[in-house]
């Protein structure tokens, strides 16, 4: 049964690579189904980490956060001993940071954004720190006007990036800084 979830989870991939929202959308839907009959927590939320990729591309904000509140009520449900457990919960804040920036909500979105960034420093999450990092440093600048804290945050995910040798990183963040 994990095979058709994977299947199905693929398919939603390609359909959504080629831009077939619609279909991909299916594709994931049907995925959810199978994981609820199989009791699959797990799965359900990677399930809805695609569902919030998906709605992100179509920046479809406010389904992205109904889908990142679900990783995070679920996750909860999975428990602290789950080896998966910091992981998910660093996505569902991270997730949910991300879409109340772009839904111009600039103190929900680092409310979120730096509870990840704990649970990334945590992780030792280079790449998620450097993420969220970037984000803040968008949001200080361009929602708040903090111009040195948005080059500061900027510089410390640049940093971040240039330490892991991540290029489209060092380029985004060199964008950050423009901005």
């Amino acid at each position: 049964h994990k095979g058709i979830v994977n299947a199905l989870l693929n398919k939603g991939n390609a359909l959504a690579s080629n831009s077939d929202y619609p279909n991909a959308l299916d594709s994931y839907l049907e995925a959810l189904k199978n994981c609820d009959a199989q009791k699959d927590s797990q799965r359900t939320i990677s399930v809805y980490e695609r569902l919030v990729h998906l709605y992100f591309i179509q920046y479809k904000f406010s389904t992205v956060l109904q889908y990142a509140q679900k990783i995070l009520e679920l996750n909860e449900s999975i428990g602290k001993n789950n080896k998966r457990y910091l992981r998910n919960l660093a996505s569902g804040l991270s997730i949910s940071g991300n879409a109340y920036m772009n839904l111009n909500n600039p103190d929900s979105a680092r409310f979120y954004l730096l509870k990840a960034e704990k649970v990334y420093q945590e992780l030792q999450d280079q790449h998620g720190l450097a993420e969220i990092y970037g984000n803040l440093g968008l949001i200080s600048t361009i929602s708040l006007h903090k111009y040195l804290r948005g080059i500061d945050y900027q510089l410390q995910s640049l940093e971040i990036y240039k330490k892991v040798n991540d290029e489209m990183g060092i380029g985004v963040n060199y964008y950050g800084i423009a901005i």
